[in-house]
């Protein structure tokens, strides 16, 4: 399995432009869900409805995975800062939600930290090096890490009924989903 995920990675790197911990994360979160939805979203067009909560590499990453868009109103991108994401089935009328794990945000944290350095010109020799190893390391553990291992898995029921566009805003809090989630091991 662990060579299937880096190849279709790599895959999606093509079109990216690099293999990064962005990406690897919106790519496993995007398989989880196909799975566990028991769906090809790429052949059917609005059964799948995606919520981020960050605006990065893992939104190439989803899109290219589930075939979800922000043009046709199945992709919507927020600015709350959390690697977050929303999956909803309109067809079943159940939804996902995906956190990435406590253990990870750190690391999570502190790429987006480095890469923004990088961007700006303003990162050291030092700091470019660390980045890369970094980035490689994390990439290889979140392509061998188990589902659960990446991410806090609740289920809950929830039928969007209207086509996002991308200027909705549609924030669910973190914990209202509690009363009727199950996790999921």
């Amino acid at each position: 399995m662990t060579a299937d995920i880096m190849s279709g990675l790599e895959k999606i790197a093509q079109e990216h432009g690099h293999i990064c911990f962005g990406l690897a994360v919106g790519y496993r979160a995007s398989l989880l869900v196909i799975d566990k939805f028991e769906i090809d979203p790429l052949t059917k067009e609005d059964e799948l409805v995606v919520v981020m909560q960050e605006n990065s590499c893992c939104e190439d990453a989803v899109r290219m995975t589930t075939g979800c868009s922000w043009q046709n109103g199945t992709l919507v991108v927020q600015q709350c800062g959390r690697a977050v994401f929303i999956f909803y089935n309109n067809t079943v009328g159940k939804a996902i939600r995906l956190t990435l794990k406590d253990e990870l945000v750190g690391s999570w944290q502190e790429i987006h930290e480095l890469k923004n350095k990088i961007f700006k010109k303003t990162a050291s020799k030092k700091e470019k090096e660390y980045f890369k190893e970094m980035n490689q390391c994390l990439v290889k553990m979140i392509t061998i890490a188990q589902n659960e291992d990446l991410f806090d898995i609740e289920h809950f029921n929830m039928t969007l009924l209207v086509k996002l566009s991308y200027y909705d805003s549609l924030c669910i809090p973190v914990n209202s989903a509690n009363s009727n989630a199950s996790q999921s091991a």
